[in-house]
């Protein structure tokens, strides 16, 4: 095991995309795809996150770097089949030019916004609540994901980045044991 780390991640080469998918995708959705994107969906295909220790009673993930009042982290699990992905463009819970890779139906989407490359939460749920009790800017996660424009500064309050790109989402540095004082 690496020093400092608490977690391993798998490659799903069943699920490596070839450039020619890559460039049908594109034309399809009439938006390039990201380099470091591209890279990630050939050399992996998908990932799987594994935990060193399997502790129950110790909470492990992505912290953010601000901390909401419903969610201060994220667990990463797994990603959707590249045709998952795709399933997942024009969908209207999503923000335009963004596809989902990881959906948690007790904590929200993890996504990509094809126009910068950084890596989102989207917190669609927190422990069965009403979204709208939190996060009050607008007056659902659908008309925020409508407002989501993170060039122009917008990003309603129910989105955390996570990462620049895939990659750096998926660094084990970035894994850490969830402080007891962290809601999530």
């Amino acid at each position: 095991m690496p020093m400092n780390s608490i977690v391993y991640f798998l490659k799903c080469e069943d699920m490596i995309v070839d450039n020619r998918q890559i460039l049908l995708a594109e034309d399809r959705m009439r938006i390039p795809f990201p380099p470091m994107f591209k890279k990630f969906l050939v050399e992996w295909g998908g990932y799987e996150v594994k935990f060193y220790d399997e502790d129950e009673d110790v909470r492990c993930g992505i912290l953010f770097d601000e901390i909401k009042p419903g969610r201060g982290y994220i667990i990463p699990d797994c990603s959707h089949t590249f045709e998952g992905m795709m399933g997942t463009f024009g969908d209207s819970c999503l923000p335009r030019n963004c596809l989902c890779f990881e959906h948690h139906a007790l904590q929200g989407d993890i996504f990509i916004d094809l126009t910068t490359e950084n890596i989102w939460f989207l917190e669609t749920d927190i422990y069965g609540k009403d979204m709208d009790d939190y996060y009050r800017d607008f007056l659902s996660y659908e008309e925020a994901c409508d407002a989501f424009d993170p060039k122009n500064g917008v990003v309603p309050t129910y989105f955390t980045k996570i990462a620049d790109n895939i990659f750096d989402m998926l660094d084990e540095k970035r894994f850490v044991v969830i402080p007891d004082n962290v809601p999530g």
